[in-house]
């Protein structure tokens, strides 16, 4: 841009790394290659050399007055060069590839159903345990909390075996622990539910 009006355009229309002067219309050097694109190395040549503004502009580009050309791309940035008149714009879009790893986890209608949480036992429950020199000893039998609602505070509702699924382990084949994943919000599991969760992992 000189003074805000474009007077050069380059693009890879053919998306081969070629980068064609394809503006403003009929334009000096319009429909000119003025460089290349090293997409895999990262880098941008510009080689074009034929004045942009088509003898109607000069500035001090590489130090004397010159025209402004491809050549001569943000030259200012270094900040030894002043072309006050002159404004340069670079825009590009990338595409990353991310393998997504897509795994199941089920539970199943019967399962899952049990829970070693303190709080899945009933409150005041004893666990009287006891040891001796012949052994170790504790109830067998320990009360489950319902916490299925009713219209009254007491009685409760029939009871049902329910737990709250907060959190999926991720195994390998020896049954090594891989990972966790945490749901935002746990998701209750009664025995007759079948649930399928579906995790994605980006690797």
């Amino acid at each position: 841009y000189v003074s805000g009006t474009l007077i050069g355009e380059l693009k890879d229309e053919r998306r081969n790394g070629e980068l064609i002067q394809v503006g403003p219309s009929a334009s000096n050097g319009s429909g000119s290659i003025a460089g290349i694109t090293l997409y895999n190395e990262g880098f941008i040549i510009l080689t074009g050399s034929w004045d942009l503004s088509n003898g109607s502009h000069t500035e001090d580009y590489t130090g004397s007055a010159g025209p402004p050309n491809w050549v001569c791309f943000g030259q200012s940035i270094s900040g030894s060069i002043t072309a006050p008149s002159s404004s340069f714009l670079l825009d590009f879009k990338g595409t990353s590839k991310v393998p997504t790893l897509t795994m199941f986890a089920h539970a199943r209608r019967n399962m899952l159903n049990h829970s070693n949480n303190p709080t899945y036992k009933k409150a005041g429950s004893p666990t009287i345990s006891s040891t001796g020199s012949s052994g170790y000893f504790e109830r067998d039998t320990i009360e489950i909390k319902n916490i299925v609602s009713s219209s009254y505070n007491d009685p409760t509702g029939s009871f049902k075996k329910t737990t709250y699924i907060s959190e999926i382990g991720i195994y390998d084949g020896n049954k090594n622990l891989l990972g966790v994943a945490k749901l935002a919000t746990p998701v209750k599991k009664t025995e007759e539910r079948d649930i399928t969760f579906k995790l994605k992992l980006d690797i």
